[in-house]
C-alpha cells in the first residue's frame, strides 16, 4: 500500500525529498556506470583535441558547437589524465543533478510541490537516456538543458542583472550544443509576444555569437533524408520520449498509442482551460518545435533517439506544466496518481539504465583489451594503424603520445587474458590486424621439418617429404598448431581450407580461404608479453603444412 500525503511540507523541509532523490540518483548511476571508461567518440577527442586552440574548441563536432564541454574536458585531461574515467563521469553527473535541481525549482513555482518532486525524480533517474547520464561526451546536452532552464528561471525575475545572468545562460546553452538554439528561439517568441522589445538583447548576444560561429566554421555539407523519413523521426521522437517518461515503452504500438492519448488528452485540457496562450506557453512550444524539427532534419537518418530525448523530454515536462500553471492546483487523487506514475517510471528506467550501462560497459572492455594489445605490439605496427572501430579515430601514433602526456585505461596483460570473450576476440582482431597476419600466396621454402604441436579432429597425421599432411576422414577436418611465432605454408589437397589465428581467444580470427592446389605462408612473430599463437586450419579435404623459415 503506498501513501502519500498531498500536504505541502514546511518550507524548510522542501528540499529533503529533493536531496534523498539526488542522493539516490547519485548511487544508482555511479553504480551503473563502474568500469566504464572513454568509449566511441570521447577518443576523437583523445584522438586530437586535447590541447586548447581556436580549432580544437570551435570546429564543429559531430556537427555541433560544443566548446564549453571540450574546454572542461581539456581541463580535465591536464589534472587527472585518462587512466581514470571517473572525474569525467562525475562532472557530467554533477551537471545533470544541477539541471534536476533548476527543473524542480521552476515546476515548484508552477504546481504542486508533489508533481514538482516526482517529475524531477523522473529526469533525475531517466534511465532511456542513460547515454547522457553516463557517458560524459554528452557533457554539453546537459549543460545545454541546465543553460535553458536557468535561462527561463532569471527571465522570471525581470530585473538587469537577471537579465544578463539569463542571456549568459543560453550562451552557454549554444556553446554547449547546437541545439541549444532551440531555447534562445524560444525565449525570442516569449520575449516578442509580450512585447519586451528593449529585452531582446538577451536572446541577441547568444544568437549573434552562434550565427557567427556557424558562419565562420560550421560544415554546411549536413546530409537531410526524405520528408518522409524525417517526419517519421520526429513522430518516433516524440512517441518514444513521451513512453519512456512514464515508463510505458520506448518502441512500437504502446509509445505511439501513449503518443496519441498524450496529445489528444492535452489538446482536450487545452480547450477546457479556455485556450491559454501565455507567452511562456508560446515560447516553450516554440522551443519544442524547433528542437524536434532541427533534430529530425538533421538526424534523422541516425534512427538514434534515446540521446536526444533528454532535452526533448525536459521542454515536453515544461510545456505541459506550463499549460496547466494557471489552472486550480490537481486534486489529491491526481497528485497521488502522479506519484505512483513517477515510481512505475523510475523503475522502467532504471532497468533501462540497466541494460544500456552493460552495452556500455562491454565497449569499454573490449577497448581495455584491445589498447593492452596495441600496447604489446606497439613496435610492430605504423603509426597509422588504428586499433579498433569503438576507439574511432585513435591511432597507434597518436595514442604513444597520449600515454605519456595523460596515462591509459587499457587494462595491463593479465587482465586482458582474464577479459571475457568477445573483448578477447575484438584484442586478437586488433593484433591479427596489425601484425597484417594472412595467408600469403605464392611459394615459400620450407624447412624439412615436420610442424609440431598440433593436434587434429577428424583426420589422421602423416609426414611427407619433411611436411606434415593430413588426410580428411570426416567433414570438416580440424587442424590446431600452437607456437610461439608461426612460420608455415598451408597447401589443401582436393578441398578447401580455411583459416584462423589468435593468441587471446585462441583461433578466433578468419585470416583468409585457399583452395586446392594454392599455396601460401603464414607468418606472424613471437609476442612474448601475450603468449603463444594458435592457427586453426579447418578443411573440407586433404591439407599439407609444412614448417617455413622466419
Amino acid at each position: 500500500m503506498i501513501l502519500v500525503t498531498t500536504k505541502t511540507p514546511a518550507r524548510n523541509n522542501q528540499w529533503i525529498g529533493l536531496v534523498l532523490i539526488l542522493i539516490t540518483g547519485t548511487v544508482i548511476i555511479f553504480y551503473y556506470g563502474q568500469q566504464v571508461t572513454f568509449v566511441i567518440d570521447e577518443w576523437q577527442l583523445i584522438q586530437s583535441r586535447t590541447t586548447p586552440s581556436t580549432s580544437s574548441l570551435l570546429d564543429p563536432f559531430n556537427n555541433h558547437l560544443m566548446a564549453i564541454p571540450i574546454g572542461f574536458t581539456q581541463i580535465f585531461y591536464h589534472i587527472f589524465g585518462i587512466s581514470s574515467h571517473f572525474p569525467y563521469r562525475a562532472l557530467q553527473l554533477i551537471v545533470h543533478l544541477g539541471a534536476a535541481t533548476v527543473l524542480f525549482v521552476y515546476l515548484k513555482q508552477r504546481t504542486a510541490y508533489w508533481v514538482a518532486l516526482s517529475v524531477a525524480a523522473v529526469f533525475v533517474l531517466y534511465g532511456y537516456t542513460a547515454a547522457i547520464l553516463i557517458w560524459p561526451i554528452s557533457l554539453g546536452w546537459t549543460l545545454a538543458v541546465l543553460g535553458g532552464i536557468s535561462a527561463l528561471l532569471l527571465l522570471d525575475r525581470r530585473s538587469p542583472t537577471t537579465d544578463l545572468a539569463a542571456s549568459a545562460a543560453l550562451l552557454v546553452c549554444v556553446a554547449s550544443t547546437s541545439v541549444g538554439i532551440a531555447f534562445v528561439i524560444g525565449v525570442a517568441v516569449e520575449l516578442i509576444a509580450v512585447r519586451h522589445w528593449r529585452r531582446l538583447w538577451i536572446v541577441g548576444v547568444p544568437l549573434a555569437s552562434y550565427l557567427i560561429w556557424y558562419a565562420t566554421f560550421s560544415d554546411s555539407n549536413t546530409k537531410t533524408s526524405a520528408l518522409s523519413v524525417t517526419l517519421r523521426f520526429a513522430q518516433e521522437l516524440l512517441a518514444q520520449t513521451i513512453g519512456t517518461l512514464l515508463g510505458v515503452q520506448a518502441r512500437g504500438v504502446a509509445a505511439d498509442a501513449t503518443l496519441v492519448v498524450v496529445v489528444v488528452g492535452l489538446g482536450f485540457a487545452w480547450l477546457r482551460l479556455g485556450k491559454p496562450h501565455s507567452a511562456r506557453l508560446l515560447g516553450i512550444a516554440a522551443t519544442l518545435v524547433t528542437m524536434v524539427g532541427a533534430l529530425a532534419v538533421g538526424r534523422a537518418s541516425s534512427g538514434l533517439t534515446s540521446w536526444f530525448s533528454y532535452a526533448v523530454g525536459v521542454v515536453l515536462i515544461i510545456l505541459v506544466i506550463e499549460l496547466f500553471s494557471h489552472s486550480r492546483p490537481p486534486s489529491r487523487s491526481i497528485q497521488v496518481l502522479i506519484v505512483i506514475i513517477a515510481l512505475w517510471a523510475i523503475i522502467w528506467n532504471v532497468g533501462q539504465l540497466n541494460n544500456e550501462a552493460k552495452r556500455f560497459r562491454e565497449i569499454s572492455e573490449t577497448e581495455k583489451t584491445q589498447l593492452a594489445v596495441l600496447a604489446s605490439i606497439e613496435m610492430q605496427v605504423p603509426n597509422s594503424f588504428m586499433p579498433g572501430p569503438f576507439l574511432q579515430t585513435l591511432t597507434a601514433g597518436r595514442y604513444k603520445q597520449v600515454v605519456i602526456d595523460f596515462g591509459t585505461p587499457a587494462f595491463s596483460v593479465t587482465e586482458a587474458k582474464q577479459a571475457k570473450k568477445i573483448a578477447r576476440r575484438n584484442g586478437d582482431e586488433t593484433l591479427v590486424r596489425g601484425l597484417n597476419v594472412r595467408p600469403l600466396a605464392g611459394a615459400a621454402e620450407t624447412l624439412g621439418i615436420p610442424v609440431a604441436k598440433i593436434a587434429v579432429r577428424g583426420g589422421t597425421i602423416s609426414e611427407v617429404s619433411g611436411c606434415t599432411q593430413i588426410a580428411n576422414q570426416s567433414e570438416p577436418t580440424t587442424a590446431t598448431l600452437k607456437d610461439p611465432s608461426l612460420a608455415v605454408t598451408v597447401e589443401p589437397v582436393g578441398g578447401k581450407a580455411t583459416i584462423y589465428a589468435g593468441i587471446l581467444s585462441p583461433g578466433s580470427q578468419f585470416i583468409g580461404e585457399l583452395n586446392t592446389g594454392e599455396r601460401a605462408l603464414i607468418k606472424a612473430p613471437a609476442v612474448p608479453s601475450l603468449g603463444q599463437w594458435t592457427l586453426k586450419i579447418v578443411a573440407t579435404g586433404n591439407v599439407r603444412i609444412c614448417s617455413a623459415s622466419q
